[in-house]
């Protein structure tokens, strides 16, 4: 049998977020039921074909910034077990990915536990000052703050920063008959080591784990948009897995540390 907190855990997804408009451009965020999000790993040129049907037939995303009104950076902290029990996908972390997240250079800190779970992508965050961040994570968990829920479980789990990834996202919205639709482009992947708690607030550099290519999802609820199928079909796109969490550590944890037999 499960333990009781994950049950309950089950059941609670958005309440703690306090921003209304990601509800309603993030189909993963407001829903009870989640979000399905169908992902493609493309070469560079049929990225761009993608970023131009998506011009022609979204909106643009509320929090993009620059220059072409179409992307941001996304900067995170990846958090993990000292055995990495969520790496090595071990029984009762294979599912859940807890992290740190700031988009460009933002005061805000984002907690998030992102879960997925017969398909469905499950979000639950909350938003904290950065001050606050570093204060209350060297505390014990205070059940007045925000983040308490946040804190209780890196505690219970044995969390801890494992890495630093960043990249640049192409993001674009829109609608459909069973809520809101959402097409992101995520590319110039790079990670490092983390030692602390701080969420980088610029891009990090080096050679990107992506080598040129680019991640795509359609996220969306219930069925698959006509839109999003007719894309696939006219570019004869092919559906894969890609974690960011795991390229990024297979990237920059020694090997040492994530070979052995997991933990019971």
């Amino acid at each position: 049998m499960l333990p009781f907190e994950y049950c309950a855990d089950a059941m609670k997804i958005v309440d703690d977020h306090p921003d209304p408009l990601a509800a309603t451009v993030s189909p993963s965020l407001g829903s009870p039921q989640g979000a399905f999000e169908t992902k493609f790993v493309v070469e560079h040129s049929v990225a761009v074909a993608i970023q131009d049907w998506a011009r022609q037939h979204l909106d643009a995303d509320p929090h993009a910034s620059g220059d072409d009104h179409d992307g941001y950076h996304v900067n995170s902290v990846y958090l993990d077990t000292p055995n990495f029990d969520t790496f090595r996908r071990n029984p009762f972390y294979r599912r859940r990915k807890f992290r740190l997240r700031r988009y460009g250079d933002e005061a805000t800190i984002w907690l998030e536990l992102k879960r997925k779970r017969k398909g469905q992508v499950r979000k639950r965050r909350v938003s904290v000052t950065e001050a606050d961040l570093s204060q209350r994570l060297a505390q014990p968990h205070d059940p007045e703050w925000d983040g308490a829920w946040f804190h209780r479980r890196l505690e219970k789990r044995q969390l801890r920063p494992v890495c630093q990834v960043t990249y640049r996202r192409f993001a674009r919205i829109g609608t459909s008959a069973t809520g809101p639709i959402r097409l992101t482009i995520d590319g110039d992947l790079f990670a490092n080591g983390a030692a602390d708690w701080q969420v980088p607030s610029t891009p990090l550099s080096g050679e990107s784990l992506l080598s040129g290519r680019r991640i795509v999802e359609f996220k969306y609820r219930e069925a698959m948009p006509a839109s999003f199928r007719g894309l696939i079909q006219d570019l004869r796109l092919v559906p894969t897995s890609f974690s960011k969490y795991r390229e990024s550590v297979a990237a920059c944890v020694p090997l040492a540390q994530l070979v052995g037999e997991p933990s019971s």
